[in-house]
Parts: structure tokens; sequence; C-alpha cells
């Protein structure tokens, strides 16, 4: 199957359930593949009944910093997300 993008879009596919396979690349349940920029479209071939979430976005060009779930663009920006995650800002995170 070929899913239309936008020209100039990264896009993820998140392989919910089930395997399925984007050129010579496989990924089954929780797995990614991970299109930059690669053209109109991506294509997805369904090994078996699958599930596949697929999300598309321009880059934004911006630094990353990253620790765990928490992605910002700064370390101090990140230290200030943990910081406010730990006082309990984020309201109630369900374990």
């Amino acid at each position: 199957m070929r899913v239309p993008l936008p020209e100039h879009h990264n896009a993820l596919v998140l392989v919910e359930s089930g395997h399925a396979k984007s050129g010579s690349e496989h990924a089954r349940d929780g797995e990614l593949f991970v299109f930059e920029n690669s053209g109109a479209f991506v294509e997805l071939v369904a090994k078996e009944d699958s599930h596949l979430l697929v999300m598309a976005g321009e880059p934004i060009d911006e630094p990353i910093a990253s620790y765990g779930p928490f992605v910002m663009n700064t370390r101090s920006e990140l230290a200030a997300a943990v910081r406010d995650f730990e006082l309990g800002k984020f309201g109630p995170v369900p374990a």
C-alpha cells in the first residue's frame, strides 16, 4: 500500500500489531519505521493482519535535549521539565 505524504515531511510508522515491511526493512509489534524527507509517499506491505499508525510532519530544525520520556530544546528546559514533573505539576500519572 502506498501512503501519500506531503513532500519534505518526515514520517514515522508504528506497527501497533502484526508484521509489516517497507523496502528491505521489517517491523513487528511495537517497532517503528522512520522515513526522513523521502518523497511523496511511503510504501508499506502487511505480512499478516496488522494495525499501523502513520504520523508525519515537517522537520522543525531545532536542537533536541532528551532524558527518558522528556524532550525539550535545551538542557536547562529539560531540567525544569523534570523538576516540574517531580513536583507533581504534570498531574497524576498512572502506574
